[in-house]
């Protein structure tokens, strides 16, 4: 399995396989590297060199055939196949057999590219066949270190220069929306103009998504910042956030506290920690500190005032934006 940014890196270098499969939810990623494999050659070659091909229109024979054509002035041909996973829905038999007999012997002058967006079916015999044959590439959306290092290694290529700081504070402002993510180290890039930035700047330039929003929120109502939380609680809910998932992320922030805050008291380290809790290890240090605010029986008084909210929220008439001020107002009360 291959990283998508090392993907990228390869083919700006020119250095190219024969077969690539790409799928994932990350369609942001996706798009980035079929723009890639299409300035793979140059303008001019485009229309004799380069073909794109959707699943749902194309037969096993045809996809055979264009990636068995040889280049026109060129030393190489590329054939990006759209929606593939359509062929499987579609006829098999003989047009697949067709197409598993390319797998084995694949024309080296052209770069077949088979693009699904989701998961594929790994128990269709030309998925598993596909599958050790081609580069696969698969877009997931980072999160934790690889965040970290998609955001190094977008800011390298834009020429930004970041303190380590800078970084997190990024990833925790922007999260992990892929698309606004890249705007933004864009603006950053264009702002910086060679200079390094630090943690302070970059929260003076980039607006919290709605995802940083939230994290804001459970970090302010953990530290018992009422005043802070309130108007971040008004942000999300005017922006259309569901009352459910506020209280949800509450619930999760607490019991991230409560599950560090036991682990550490056995002697676990940051990093054992985080890979209990499936957290960041780079998180682990605040919700420590966080989490010395409460005693055993503060959490056990926590989980009745969520259980408590999370009632109120499905069985009373009162007004959720209500409910959930009053949740944070007894939550930010626990010293």
């Amino acid at each position: 399995m291959l990283a998508a940014d090392g993907v990228l890196q390869s083919i700006k270098r020119g250095v190219v396989s024969p077969l690539y499969f790409i799928y994932g939810e990350e369609t942001w990623q996706i798009r980035e590297l079929v723009r890639a494999f299409r300035e793979l050659l140059a303008p001019a070659l485009r229309d004799f060199n380069l073909q794109v091909l959707d699943g749902k229109n194309t037969s096993w024979e045809q996809l055979v055939n264009s990636a068995r054509t040889i280049p026109f002035l060129a030393e190489r041909r590329v054939v990006i196949v759209e929606n593939w996973q359509a062929l499987l829905a579609g006829e098999g038999g003989q047009g697949e057999e067709v197409f598993l007999s390319y797998l084995s012997d694949p024309n080296p002058a052209t770069t077949l590219v088979l693009v699904q967006e989701g998961k594929p079916d790994k128990g269709r015999k030309a998925v598993k066949a596909l599958e050790k044959a081609a580069q696969v590439v698969q877009c997931t959306q980072p999160k934790g270190s690889e965040l970290l290092e998609f955001i190094r290694n977008q800011a390298r290529q834009l020429g930004l220069r970041l303190e380590e700081e800078a970084i997190r504070e990024l990833a925790l402002m922007a999260g992990s929306n892929l698309p606004l993510l890249h705007q933004e180290l864009q603006k950053l890039a264009l702002y910086a103009q060679g200079e390094m930035l630090n943690k302070d700047q970059i929260q003076e330039l980039v607006a919290p998504s709605p995802e940083a929003t939230i994290f804001q929120l459970m970090d302010a109502v953990a530290e018992g910042r009422f005043t802070a939380a309130l108007p971040l609680l008004k942000e999300l809910l005017f922006h259309g956030e569901p009352p459910a998932r506020i209280l949800y992320m509450l619930t999760r922030q607490f019991r991230l506290l409560w599950q560090a805050s036991l682990l550490a008291a056995r002697g676990y380290g940051d990093k054992q920690i985080a890979a209990q809790i499936n957290a960041p290890p780079f998180a682990v240090p605040k919700l420590l500190r966080q989490s010395r605010r409460f005693s055993e029986g503060d959490f056990y008084t926590i989980w009745d005032i969520l259980l408590e909210a999370d009632l109120a929220l499905k069985t009373s008439r009162q007004d959720q934006q209500l409910v959930l001020e009053l949740t944070i107002l007894r939550l930010c009360g626990k010293k």
